[in-house]
C-alpha cells in the first residue's frame, strides 16, 4: 500500500487531509492556491484513530468487543479494522497549485472547438 501523505489546511487545525482531497476543494470552491502544512504520522502512542466514528480513542479502552462496529483485522480478534493513526503537525510549509489547460476537440469542418480541462498538479512550491 502507497504511503499517502497527509496535510493541515490551516495552521494549528484539528483535522488533515490528503493532497488529492485538498485539490477537489480547491476545484469545488474554484480556488487556485492553497497552503497547506505537512503532517507526520505518530506512531508509539496510547491512542488511535477512529475512521468509522471519526474520533480519537484509547487503546485497549475504547475499542473491542463493546464497540457496535469492531471487525478484527484477522477476523478473530486485536486491531480494529477502522483503527488509523493520528498525525501531528509540522512547520513544513507547501503551496498547492490548480493549472488550467485547453483540450482542443477536431470537428468534421476541421474546425477546433476549446474545452476547458482542469489538471491537478502535484505541489508546485515549497516555502
Amino acid at each position: 500500500m502507497k504511503n499517502m501523505s497527509k496535510y493541515y489546511f490551516e495552521h494549528n487545525a484539528e483535522y488533515c487531509y490528503s493532497k488529492e482531497r485538498h485539490l477537489e476543494q480547491m476545484k469545488e470552491n474554484g480556488e487556485h492556491t492553497r497552503e497547506v502544512f505537512e503532517a507526520k504520522r505518530e506512531t508509539g502512542q496510547d491512542y488511535f484513530f477512529c475512521k468509522e466514528f471519526g474520533e480519537v480513542g484509547m487503546v485497549g479502552e475504547s475499542c473491542g468487543k463493546q464497540c457496535s462496529e469492531y471487525k478484527p483485522r484477522n477476523g478473530k480478534n486485536g486491531r480494529c479494522v477502522h483503527s488509523g493513526y493520528c498525525y501531528e503537525q509540522t512547520e513544513k510549509r507547501i503551496i498547492l497549485k490548480l493549472l488550467y489547460c485547453l483540450s482542443f476537440l477536431f470537428l468534421s469542418s476541421h474546425r477546433y472547438l476549446s474545452m476547458p480541462d482542469i489538471k491537478i498538479t502535484e505541489y508546485l512550491a515549497r516555502v
